[in-house]
């Protein structure tokens, strides 16, 4: 996955608007194709280093993914 913008969420929580926040935060990763960072596992190196490209794809998607939910908490 290559999308070098920032993901933006619209929503801050507050306490009081976790679903409103939570669908936002789906209904954004989805349009980035990142909602399985939220669903699903994290890809398993292989031993001969064959998905290394793949590996560190996901840990960067998934450093994207984190830095958009905290920086909206």
């Amino acid at each position: 996955m290559s999308h070098p913008t920032a993901i933006s969420i619209p929503v801050q929580l507050d306490g009081s608007n976790y679903r409103e926040w939570a669908f936002c935060v789906d209904t954004m990763l989805g349009g980035y194709g990142l909602v399985s960072h939220l669903t699903g596992t994290k890809p398993v190196a292989l031993a001969n280093g064959s998905n290394a490209s793949t590996i560190t794809s996901w840990v960067n998607d998934d450093g994207r993914v984190k830095t958009a939910i905290v920086t909206k908490c």
